[in-house]
């Protein structure tokens, strides 16, 4: 193996101050959205601030489900309060909002979570932070005067003839607009509402007629109605044949019923989300084909919203589900999918059943190395070994490890694997592969992607001598820090600037003759230090160290690993033991 990075991750510090590590760590799951060209995802959105917040300066904190967030200005007033027109490139089902203060974050509300399946959604915020889909009163409902609206309109049959547009504003009387034109989503009307005294919506109905009876059919249920924004003079909106949603864009409408998304969230529940909405209510466990590699699963229960438009439900098994089985499951005549992982793996029940408190990870011997990894959602895993430490260095063997207990992989090589270099390679039911560190490695090779065992007795400290206990915690006085940052400075007399070796250096001083580094903290009556993560991160490159990067170390890629930008070569780095 080749030269060892500096020993350093929990060390004494010579000059007797005891050395914490800080790690904190960010959890995500950002799921981007497809943008197609031309597509947003529009949120209207009215508020009105207690009178105590009148006269502040507010914006907007907007941000699609499982996304990043953005600032938005109120573009203006309206008799409610004040309103914003945000438009997130891109199809998003749900979108996340706050109204904070403007360009700072001393006032903040409660998040709020607005449906934007179909790209539009208005929405109003009262000064109780209550959440509504229409104004608490017409009085207080934004207007504009006049406006010009294309009604883009869909039917699966292509058979548009005697079908029309009956509109109208509240108050006035209805009128007639024939589907004169098309596009390459179906037909389209285009007619112009006005009222001198304002309106704040568009009500409209879909229906067929003959000469005989204007009112021959209707499409849908009820009425359709979509708000207006403060002073809009144009408005475009696409519908759907006996679909009772209103849509922003084209790309948002799904013709055909399909199903989106199967997902096990208990140990005997699977939620089954729709492509679009449609009452759910008459769906039975006759109508649930459920099937793995043995045959079909009895289906018990079927729960579903019973008086409202829904694209979810779920359905209950008669027994507890295997997560490391592939399921498919129908609905109907639908076309069956295959059913993923979802929020089973937050339960009690998972965590009853799947609960290891053993030994993971590698556990090193002259003799032998145990490998055991918990992946209780794998189907199977392999062991990757590689031929060589180099990033691109090739595989050279794979080992299909063993199921062991409570959702466990195990396997064993035997003879001295110090040095050896490998990864996880796991396999799930619905046939994803996935390639990964081992979690709870201490040792891996340049920009960390792959692991390296090591023997433990080579990094562990002889001699360890700690600082005498105080009789009081509270006589601690403690100094937070950056490995970095710390010997960085180009008058800081340290040699190894920026690194781990930097930062044990003694009796550094500056131009001036004052004392740098630890000597610099020590000096102040400091008694212990917390260093900012310096574990391994994700987006230094440590192929590059003569080129500037810095990082405050909140993207962990190994938890257990120093980071290697922070050593002073390129070789293979470990977590001391004391």
């Amino acid at each position: 193996m080749r030269k060892k990075r500096e020993r350093f991750f929990l060390l004494s510090i010579v000059c007797g101050l005891t050395l914490v590590s800080c790690l904190f760590f960010l959890v995500s799951d950002k799921k981007e959205a497809i943008a197609e060209e031309g597509m947003t995802t529009k949120v209207v959105i009215h508020y009105r601030p207690s009178e105590d917040r009148k006269g502040e300066d507010s914006s907007i904190w907007a941000w699609p489900l499982n996304g990043g967030g953005n600032e938005y200005d109120f573009e203006g007033g309206d008799a409610f309060g004040k309103y914003a027109v945000i438009n997130l490139a891109g199809q998003h089902d749900q979108v996340g909002f706050l109204v904070k203060s403007a360009e700072s974050w001393n006032y903040q509300t409660a998040d709020q979570f607005i449906d934007t399946a179909s790209g539009l959604a208005h929405v109003w915020l009262d000064e109780e932070e209550h959440l509504s889909y229409a104004p608490p009163a017409e009085e207080v409902a934004p207007q504009t005067k006049k406006m010009t609206v294309n009604l883009h309109y869909y039917r699966s049959g292509n058979d548009y003839e005697g079908w029309n547009v009956w509109h109208w504003i509240d108050g006035k009387d209805g009128q007639q607009a024939e589907f004169a034109a098309e596009d390459s989503y179906g037909k389209t009307a285009t007619f112009d509402l006005e009222d001198a005294e304002g309106f704040s919506k568009l009500n409209f109905i879909i229906r067929k007629g003959t000469p005989d009876n204007e009112w021959q059919e209707k499409d849908g249920d009820s009425d359709r109605s979509v708000y207006v924004i403060e002073g809009q003079d144009t408005m475009d909106i696409w519908v759907m044949e006996n679909d009772a949603l209103i849509y922003n864009h084209p790309e948002f409408i799904v013709k055909d019923q399909r199903i989106k998304k199967a997902s096990i969230e208990t140990m005997q529940e699977i939620n089954i989300s729709l492509a679009k909405k449609e009452r759910l209510a008459d769906i039975t466990p006759e109508d649930i084909v459920l099937t793995n590699e043995h045959g079909t699963l009895a289906i018990t229960e079927v729960t579903a919203a019973e008086d409202e438009l829904a694209n979810q439900f779920t359905v209950k098994t008669v027994e507890p589900l295997d997560l490391q089985t592939a399921y498919d499951i129908q609905v109907k005549e639908l076309a069956p999918v295959l059913v993923g992982i979802g929020a089973v793996v937050r339960t009690p029940e998972f965590d009853e059943e799947y609960f290891y408190d053993g030994t993971l990870g590698q556990n090193y011997t002259p003799e032998k190395t145990d490998f055991t990894l918990w992946a209780p959602t794998a189907k199977t895993v392999e062991l990757v070994l590689y031929d060589g430490q180099e990033e691109n260095s090739p595989e050279k063997e794979t080992v299909l490890m063993d199921k062991g207990e409570k959702g466990t992989f195990t396997t064993v090589l035997n003879g001295d694997q110090h040095g050896t270099v490998y990864t996880y390679r796991l396999t799930f039911p619905d046939g994803t592969v996935n390639e990964s560190t081992d979690p709870y490695a201490t040792s891996a090779i340049v920009n960390g992607n792959r692991s390296v065992v090591l023997n433990p007795d080579s990094t562990r400290i002889q001699s360890f001598e700690r600082m005498p206990a105080f009789s009081s915690p509270v006589d601690a006085i403690i100094y937070e820090t950056h490995i970095r940052d710390l010997s960085i400075a180009a008058d800081s007399g340290i040699q190894h600037k920026g690194k781990f070796l930097g930062v044990i250096e003694a009796g550094t001083k500056n131009e001036q003759g004052q004392p740098t580094g630890l000597d610099y903290i020590k000096s102040l009556g400091v008694t212990h230090v917390q260093f900012l993560p310096m574990y391994d991160y994700q987006t230094v490159d440590e192929s590059a160290p003569d080129v500037p990067q810095y990082n405050w170390g909140y993207d962990p890629k190994n938890y257990n690993v120093p980071e290697g930008s922070y050593s002073t070569d390129g070789a293979t780095r470990f977590l001391i033991s004391a």
